[in-house]
């Protein structure tokens, strides 16, 4: 009889164990979350397609239709920039809003500044947010949300596993200056 508490016992702790030790650590994922989004940045700037992917939700890159066109995309968008004289300078990597977690996805605001050059003769600086999302705490992606400004709604509907607590402004913050 011994042996069978004996056994539960050990069972129960090392059930607990594991259990603690899968658990994620909320207080690094701020830290995790800024040095993955500061990667990403990094990635935009240099146009490494095949990186971005990475830091991208699987739903999106899906509704893209997979990788190949996900990277397809990118490398238009990057082709029509250079068509209309647009070049990323910078990207840098600001504050995050408080990490919450809703319905099973831990989420937050990162606020992105990227800083254009337009034909050489004026520099574009644009700051917004864009959101953070983990399924299981430790790898992030990104939503980029500034093609969605005028119905942020959109977001909702791509991703409803976001919580409406996350907050927006109601435009990005952009200046435009003389080089």
């Amino acid at each position: 009889m011994k042996f069978i508490y004996l056994s539960l016992f050990l069972f129960i702790s090392a059930a607990t164990i594991n259990g603690q030790s899968s658990k994620s650590d909320t207080t690094q994922m701020p830290i995790t979350v800024r040095r993955e989004a500061t990667k990403m940045a990094q990635f935009l700037v240099q146009r490494d397609a095949n990186a971005l992917i990475n830091f991208h939700p699987p739903k999106m890159i899906q509704g893209v239709g997979g990788p190949q066109k996900f990277i397809e995309a990118l490398e238009k968008l990057w082709h029509d920039e250079d068509a209309q004289g647009l070049k990323l300078l910078a990207d840098s990597i600001g504050d995050l809003s408080k990490i919450i977690y809703y319905k099973k996805v831990y989420q937050c605001t990162v606020y992105q500044t990227m800083t254009l050059s337009h034909n050489a003769n004026k520099r574009i600086i644009i700051e917004y947010p864009i959101i953070a999302i983990s399924y299981d705490g430790e790898k992030w992606y990104f939503i980029d949300t500034k093609g969605d400004w005028d119905n942020i709604n959109n977001i909702y509907r791509k991703f409803p596993e976001l919580s409406t607590e996350l907050s927006f402004p109601e435009k990005p913050k952009i200046q435009i200056l003389d080089n």
